[in-house]
C-alpha cells in the first residue's frame, strides 16, 4: 500500500514550527535588551559604590578617577549650577531629557525650599534601544516575508491542484468515452480521496448517460416499425372507398397524432447522438423556403380560431444544422404559440441570427375563452401537442442554441430562438 502524506498535518506542523521560531526570536530579543540594560545599570551602580569606598578609605583608583560618571547630583542649597533645562522641571521623574547631545533621566526633589536633582546619563541605553528597535523591525519584516513565503508554498500545494482540477473539469464532457481527472497530487491522502470520489462519480454519470442514450435509441427503433405500420394503414384507410365522410375526420386526427409520434421518435434519436455525430447530419437549410411548409403543416391547428400565421422572412436565411432538428424545434414553438392564442396574427420573423415567433396571446373575453376550452374538451384536444418546451430546451442545449421568452400583458409572447451565428448566413 502506498504511504501518502497527510496535507492537513503538514500545514499544522508548519504553522506550529513557525510559531515556535517566532516565539524564540522574540524571547531572545527581549532577553538581550534586558541583559544590556541590566549590565549598564549594575556597572553604573558598582562604579558609584567603588568610588564611594575608595574616597572613604582615602585610596585613589586611576581607572575610576579619570572616568566620567553617568550620574550627576545637583544641590541648589549649595549653589550648584543647575542647567536651565533641568531647573524648569517639576518635582518627579522625567525621562529622555536631552542636554549637550546626551539623554538623561531626571529625578527632581523639593525639600525645605531647596531643589535637588539627580540626573542619570542614559545615552548608551537609548542608542542600544534604538539598535534593538531597528533589529526588531527588520526581524519582524523578515518573519512576515518568511511566513508569507511558507504560507504561499503550502497554499500552493493545497489550491494549485484544485485549480488544475477545475481546468480539467471544464474540458470534460459526458459524451466522451473516457472521463477521468488527474489534477490532484496523489502523494497526499486528502487529494487521493477527492480524486477517487470524483472519478467514481464521473464514471457513474457517464454510465448513466450512456444507458439513457442507449434506451432512447432502442425505444425509438423499436417503436418506429409499429408506428410506420400504423401510418401506412391510416393512409390506406383514408384512400379506401368504404371510409365515410363521418369517419374521415377521426382518421385524419389519428394520422396527425401518428405523424407527431414519428417526429418525437426522430427527436429522441437525435438526442441519443453526440454533438460530433450530429454534425454529420447538418445541411444548409434556407428558412425562407422551409418555414412556409412548417406553417402549412400546422395550419389545421388554427381551425375554429380567428387566428392566422404570417411568415415575415422576406430574404434568404440559411442555417447550417440538422434539418429534422431545426424543423421540429420551430414547428413545436409554432404549435405552442397556436395553443396559447385565440385570435389575431402569429408573426414569424428574423432578427440577426435569431428566429422570433410572436403570438398575440389570449385576446378573447373570459366567456369566449371558457367556451373555447369547453369545445376543446368535447373534441378531445385539451392537451398541448408536440414535445413541449422542456424537450425543446434540451435540444437547444444539445446543439448550442438558446431559447428565450418575452411576454407583455395584452401583447402576447415572443419565443426567441437564438441560433449559432457562425452557422448562419443571409446570402
Amino acid at each position: 500500500m502506498i504511504k501518502r502524506f497527510d496535507l492537513r498535518k503538514r500545514i499544522v506542523a508548519g504553522l506550529i514550527i513557525y510559531t515556535c521560531l517566532l516565539t524564540i526570536a522574540v524571547g531572545v530579543n527581549g532577553y538581550i535588551v534586558n541583559e544590556k540594560i541590566e549590565e549598564l545599570v549594575w556597572e553604573e551602580l558598582l562604579d558609584l559604590e567603588t568610588t564611594h569606598f575608595y574616597k572613604k578609605e582615602g585610596l585613589i583608583n586611576e581607572d575610576l578617577e579619570g572616568k566620567e560618571s553617568r550620574l550627576v547630583w545637583y544641590n541648589e542649597g549649595k549653589g550648584d549650577v543647575i542647567p536651565s533645562i533641568f531647573n524648569q522641571l517639576g518635582e518627579g521623574i522625567h525621562d529622555e531629557i536631552k542636554y549637550l547631545d546626551k539623554e538623561y533621566i531626571i529625578k527632581v526633589i523639593k525639600e525645605n525650599n531647596n531643589k535637588y536633582i539627580l540626573a542619570l546619563d542614559i545615552t548608551e541605553i537609548e542608542k542600544h534601544e534604538e539598535t534593538m528597535l531597528v533589529s526588531t523591525i527588520l526581524l519582524t519584516i523578515f518573519a512576515v516575508l518568511f511566513v508569507a513565503y511558507i504560507t504561499y508554498r503550502q497554499m500552493d500545494k493545497f489550491i494549485g491542484p484544485l485549480l488544475a482540477l477545475a481546468e480539467q473539469l471544464k474540458t470534460i464532457s459526458p459524451e466522451k468515452d473516457v472521463i477521468s481527472v488527474e489534477g490532484l497530487d496523489d502523494r497526499f491522502y486528502e487529494y487521493s480521496v477527492i480524486n477517487a470520489a470524483l472519478n467514481d462519480y464521473l464514471n457513474k454519470s457517464h454510465q448513466y448517460i450512456k444507458q439513457e442514450k442507449i434506451f432512447f435509441e432502442t425505444v425509438s427503433h423499436e417503436l418506429r416499425t409499429p408506428i410506420s405500420v400504423i401510418s401506412g394503414a391510416i393512409e390506406h384507410l383514408l384512400d379506401h372507398p368504404d371510409t365515410t365522410t363521418r369517419i374521415k375526420p377521426h382518421v385524419q386526427r389519428i394520422s396527425r397524432i401518428t405523424a407527431e409520434m414519428e417526429e418525437l421518435l426522430a427527436m429522441l434519436l437525435v438526442l441519443a447522438r453526440s454533438k460530433e455525430k450530429l454534425n454529420q447530419y447538418s445541411v444548409h437549410i434556407d428558412l425562407y423556403k422551409e418555414i412556409p411548409s412548417i406553417i402549412e403543416y400546422h395550419k389545421h391547428l388554427c381551425i375554429d380560431k380567428q387566428l392566422s400565421v404570417r411568415n415575415e422572412i422576406q430574404t434568404a436565411f440559411i442555417v447550417y444544422a440538422p434539418l429534422q432538428l431545426l424543423r421540429v424545434t420551430i414547428g413545436n414553438l409554432l404549435r405552442n404559440a397556436i395553443e396559447h392564442s385565440d385570435k389575431g396574427i402569429i408573426r414569424i420573423y428574423q432578427e440577426g441570427s435569431s428566429i422570433i415567433i410572436h403570438d398575440p396571446g389570449h385576446g378573447m373575453t373570459a366567456e369566449e375563452i371558457s367556451q373555447l376550452y369547453r369545445e376543446r374538451v368535447r373534441a378531445g384536444t385539451s392537451s398541448i401537442n408536440g414535445i413541449g418546451v422542456e424537450l425543446i430546451l434540451k435540444i437547444c442545449q444539445h446543439y448550442g442554441w438558446r431559447l428565450e421568452f418575452e411576454s407583455e400583458k395584452t401583447k402576447g409572447t415572443k419565443a426567441i430562438l437564438k441560433l449559432d451565428a457562425s452557422r448562419v448566413s443571409m446570402e
